[in-house]
Formats: C-alpha cells, sequence, structure tokens
C-alpha cells in the first residue's frame, strides 16, 4: 500500500480490555516510554479478538521498529503496564516470539444488566460503575493487589477486568468488600490466567 508501513512486530496480549483501554495501558506508552529510551516505535495496528460471547478474549498490536533494543524494552514497559502472562511479541521478518507478561487476570462479571449510562466513560448518569471504581482503586494501590484494567458491557452482565500480580489476591480482594452492590447482587469470578 501506498504511503503505509507494514508492522516489523505484532505484540499480542490475551487482556480482556476495550480497544479505547488498550491505547491507553499498552499503545500509548510503547510510543511514549521508548521514544524516551531514544527507540523510535510507531504503532501502526491493533485489533481485538473476541470469544463466542463477543467478550474480548485478546488484542494484537502492530508496530513498526528496526531498533535491536525493541523486544527487551518493549517486553519492559508492558510488564510495567500490567501486561498478562501469556503475551509475547513476535518478530514479523524471522517469526521469532518472545514471550513476557507478569500479571493474573480475573474478571468479575456482574450478573443482571447493568444500564448502559452506569457503565459507560464519560457519559451522563455513570455515577454508579465509576463511583465502585472509585472506590476500589485506592486500597488496590495501597495493597498492591492490581489495577482495574477495563469493562465490558454485555447483554446480561458487565465484565470488570482486574490484572494483577497473583489471582487469588485479586479474588480476595473482589470478595472482601460488596463493591459492586449498587448494580448487582450477584458477582462472579472468572479467573482467565492464573
Amino acid at each position: 500500500m501506498i504511503g503505509r508501513r507494514r508492522p516489523t512486530h505484532r505484540i499480542h496480549l490475551p487482556a480482556r480490555v476495550q480497544p479505547v483501554h488498550r491505547d491507553d495501558w499498552y499503545e500509548d506508552p510503547i510510543e511514549d516510554e521508548l521514544a524516551a529510551e531514544g527507540v523510535k516505535a510507531k504503532v501502526v495496528g491493533g485489533g481485538t479478538l473476541l470469544d463466542g460471547h463477543e467478550r474480548v478474549k485478546a488484542v494484537d498490536i502492530e508496530v513498526r521498529c528496526t531498533d535491536p533494543r525493541f523486544v527487551e524494552l518493549v517486553a519492559d514497559v508492558l510488564d510495567d503496564s500490567w501486561a498478562p502472562r501469556g503475551s509475547y511479541v513476535e518478530d514479523l521478518r524471522t517469526g521469532e516470539r518472545t514471550p513476557f507478561g507478569r500479571c493474573a487476570v480475573v474478571v468479575a462479571r456482574l450478573h443482571g444488566h447493568v444500564r448502559a449510562e452506569l457503565a459507560y466513560d464519560h457519559v451522563p448518569g455513570n455515577e454508579t460503575l465509576m463511583a465502585a471504581f472509585g472506590e476500589m482503586r485506592g486500597p488496590m494501590n495501597a495493597s498492591g493487589v492490581g489495577v482495574i484494567q477495563s469493562w465490558q458491557l454485555q447483554e446480561e452482565s458487565t465484565d470488570v477486568v482486574l490484572h494483577g500480580p497473583d489471582a487469588d489476591a485479586l479474588v480476595a480482594f473482589v470478595e472482601s468488600e460488596p463493591w459492586f452492590a449498587g448494580l448487582t447482587d450477584e458477582v462472579e469470578l472468572v479467573r482467565v490466567t492464573p
């Protein structure tokens, strides 16, 4: 294609994040933090893999970078951005895959229909879900248990995606308080990675 650069690397993350959160957590840090290291890397594409229930299963990011330090540096940058276990960087020129990722992923599935206006960021009326996240963030940061990386509204449920060093700690944290009481009485915890 004229004017389009082909990617040199594909980054695969079994992260269940919406495209807008993929940008915030992964794509922006790739360009910004590598530039700070003197490495010119350009995100040239990306994609989202859905499972049979139309939930995000994984994301890919395509990058153009010819610096030999890229693979090592991008793995470090993304590990600092809570990359899940099972992630890898693939050199599209050689087919070589380099694994990385230190975090477990747990989904807190809120059963029952959560009204759209309660779940979308930057939409009037989203106070209930955003308030729950606000209440969770302080204790999560203080304890080092993890972060809320994304959420996905489904017809019958809303998935809140949590990343942290230990799946058991994430589960214990969610079970420690009725964080989602304003939204649902039933929360199912799904361990996506160990």
